[in-house]
């Protein structure tokens, strides 16, 4: 995934293993939990990368989940 705009412009990572939780938070929301590799950090500093950015890929996953589901094009599979 390719991050065009704001701070992390140029930035590409990929998912790697994404789990979806069985129950919600005491509050209604799913807390996913999820790997990513930087593939090209676009000359950042490693120490660049903190919470806001986690955060964002967050964002951005939920975006692309909701897509596929919507697409009908979303796949689980429970490994």
């Amino acid at each position: 995934v390719g991050i065009r705009g704001g701070i992390y412009d140029g930035v590409v990572y990929k998912y790697g293993k994404v789990s979806l939780p069985e129950k919600e938070n005491d509050d209604g929301t799913l807390q996913f939990k999820f790997e990513y590799d930087i593939v090209d950090a676009n000359g950042l500093d490693k120490d660049f990368f903190r919470k806001d950015f986690f955060d964002l890929i967050g964002d951005i996953l939920v975006d692309i989940i909701d897509e596929q589901m919507k697409e009908d094009n979303f796949e689980y599979t429970d490994n």
